[in-house]
């Protein structure tokens, strides 16, 4: 029976980066990252997808780096590599309007990363919201991509911190960990 009110979605997407220094000339392929996204509803409500993206090397810097308590920062990985995202959550679709909250986790792959280095999985918060029109959609999302389960708690935790400075630090280093995407979709 579930099946009978599945939608199966399969796109592509691209990324603009978030940069702190907008004066910056590069490549497009440096400031875009381009995505494959396969989605599974049910029940239209629950929903499952797949995400995966491309990444320049200076974006995997910043997706590889830690912060420590004390605003410590240990530089990450400076090479290309994949970002996959694995989520579950809610899709409500009224009419044509589809809305998306989504927490999952992601991993990493760094090319030329031996065995022995490999990352462990990430987490990851998504939103969003879009518009079908027949077989097609279009959806404009938000994802906060941790490094670790570790690291997406802390920072959650230090949002409601009673010190400013460290609230302040959470916040900065979700909006450094930023993906919006916006993805079109073909409905099956």
């Amino acid at each position: 029976g579930t099946f009978a009110f599945a939608e199966i979605e399969l796109g592509v997407g691209i990324s603009p980066l978030l940069s702190d220094d907008p004066g910056q000339q590069s490549e497009i392929a440096e400031e875009m990252l381009v995505s494959f996204h396969a989605g599974y509803s049910f029940w239209w409500l629950f929903y499952a997808s797949w995400d995966a993206y491309v990444v320049p090397e200076h974006y995997m810097s910043v997706l590889t780096e830690s912060v420590d308590n004390f605003g410590n920062v240990t530089p990450g990985v400076y090479k290309p590599g994949f970002l996959n995202m694995i989520d579950v959550g809610l899709r409500p679709r009224l009419g044509r309007l589809l809305f998306l909250t989504e927490v999952g986790v992601n991993s990493l792959y760094v090319y030329q990363q031996a065995e022995n280095e490999q990352s462990e999985l990430g987490g990851n918060l998504r939103i969003g919201a879009g518009l079908r029109l027949g077989h097609l959609s279009i959806m404009a999302t938000v994802s906060s991509v941790f490094a670790s389960f570790d690291s997406m708690a802390e920072t959650l935790e230090q949002l409601g911190d009673p010190d400013p400075w460290v609230q302040e630090l959470a916040a900065t280093r979700i909006q450094e960990t930023l993906i919006p995407t916006i993805t079109l979709n073909l409905w099956f």
